[in-house]
């Protein structure tokens, strides 16, 4: 089936046209298409376009005459120049219809079900997202369901990062006078170890320590109930619990039993 094409500058292209020699030119164009004549139209057809339009001989004359005419006079036809190369040809329409039915007893190609398409590939996307969530959803209810053997069955906190004394942290603090380890001027150097003995010596001594004494904090009290509760209660048996080391465990049980030493 033949088509029109008019480009996006067709008005702008006929706007000092009247408004009987647009309607007449478009016209024109659309039946030289529908009817294959190559943009050729035979005067005799004119007859076609007098309703509504009127075939003045001005009206023809806006086509035919001025500098840039839209139509071309050939003797028993007009020429239509306007929009001719935009146009196909009888020959280019005969081919592809003859193409067409070639392709058609061939079975051609078929027709993509454009609406069957998005549904499949919702589905599919469905699928695979219930799919992964019910799977992340077992391996999560799996793990927690069992837990490894050996290991503590109460909740506990992660063991705290053991706290680091400013001794630590600079060997040259002195724990009266600089007990940061500042370069103050004039500071007098670190203790010597007779100094450190007479400091010893002249503290007070600490109380006796009660082994029952209850912890003073919350993570105490939870390491402390775990303790009770499995029986954990020296270095060495929570040392060897997976994710333990000796110095956590001894700073953990510090905290449960804090009336012990460790």
């Amino acid at each position: 089936m033949p088509w029109t094409k008019l480009t996006d500058e067709y008005s702008d292209q006929t706007h000092r046209l009247s408004h009987e020699a647009y309607r007449l030119h478009t016209d024109a164009i659309i039946w030289c298409n529908r009817a294959w004549l190559d943009m050729k139209l035979p005067k005799k057809d004119l007859s076609r376009f007098k309703d509504g339009i009127g075939l003045e001989p001005a009206v023809i004359a806006e086509l035919t005459d001025g500098p840039v005419p839209y139509w071309e006079d050939s003797g028993t036809y007009y020429t239509i120049l306007h929009t001719k190369d935009h146009q196909r040809t009888a020959e280019d329409v005969l081919r592809q219809s003859a193409a067409n039915k070639r392709n058609g007893k061939q079975g051609g190609r078929p027709r993509k079900d454009r609406q069957n398409i998005r549904q499949h590939q919702y589905y599919d996307k469905a699928v695979e997202t219930d799919s992964l969530t019910e799977s992340q959803t077992n391996s999560e209810t799996e793990t927690r369901s069992k837990p490894e053997k050996g290991v503590f069955t109460t909740k506990l906190p992660d063991a705290p990062d053991i706290p680091v004394s400013p001794q630590e942290q600079n060997p040259f603090a002195n724990r009266i006078e600089n007990q940061k380890g500042l370069a103050l001027k004039g500071s007098p150097s670190p203790a010597t170890s007779n100094q450190k003995a007479a400091l010893k010596e002249s503290a007070p001594q600490p109380a006796p320590l009660d082994r029952d004494a209850l912890p003073v904090d919350d993570p105490g009290l939870k390491y402390r109930a775990a303790a009770e509760e499995t029986g954990v209660e020296t270095v060495e048996a929570l040392a060897a619990k997976p994710g333990w080391t000796q110095e956590k465990a001894r700073f953990a049980l510090s905290l449960a039993f804090p009336g012990r030493e460790f």
